[in-house]
C-alpha cells in the first residue's frame, strides 16, 4: 500500500515537530505493516490514530522518543507502542510490533473460520450416516416384513 493512500492515517506529535519527512516516514511504515491486512487494508472502518512523542523527563538520560500506533479495523482494535532514542527507530520497532499483531490477529480470524467449518463439515457427514442408518433400519424391516 502505498503512503498516499492511507486517508484514514492521523498524525499527532507531542513536543514533536511533525516535519513532512517524519510524516512520510510515519506513512511509509504504518503502509508497509498494513499489507498484513491484505484486502482489509480498504475496508472503510479502518482507523488508524499514530502519536509520536519525545520526552526529556524520562529516567534515562537523554531524550527518549515514543511511537505509538493504535489501528481499529472491523470492531477490533489492535495497538503498537515502542520506544527509542531516535524517533525513526522508534518508529520501526512500532512497525515490526503492529505488523506481529495484525497476523496474529489474521491468524486467529482464519482458525476460528476453519474450526467453524470443520465442526459444520462434521455435523453434515454425522447427519449423513445417521441417514444411511434409517435408510438400513428401513431396508431391513421391509426384508424382515
Amino acid at each position: 500500500m502505498s503512503a498516499d493512500k492511507i486517508a484514514n492515517l492521523v498524525i499527532q506529535g507531542t513536543q514533536v515537530e511533525l516535519t513532512d519527512a517524519l510524516r512520510s516516514f510515519v506513512h511509509e511504515k504504518v503502509g508497509d505493516a498494513l499489507r498484513a491486512l491484505g484486502d482489509m487494508s480498504n475496508d472503510p472502518s479502518l482507523r488508524i490514530d499514530c502519536e509520536l512523542e519525545a520526552n526529556r523527563a524520562h529516567h534515562r538520560k537523554g531524550q527518549v522518543y515514543r511511537a505509538e500506533v493504535n489501528l481499529t479495523v472491523r470492531d477490533r482494535l489492535l495497538r503498537a507502542e515502542a520506544t527509542s532514542d531516535d524517533m525513526y527507530r522508534a518508529i520501526t520497532e512500532m512497525k515490526h510490533v503492529l505488523t506481529r499483531q495484525i497476523r496474529e490477529w489474521r491468524e486467529k480470524r482464519t482458525d476460528a473460520a476453519r474450526d467453524g467449518a470443520r465442526s459444520a463439515t462434521d455435523l453434515v457427514a454425522d447427519e449423513m450416516i445417521i441417514d444411511n442408518q434409517v435408510e438400513d433400519w428401513s431396508d431391513e424391516d421391509e426384508a424382515s416384513s
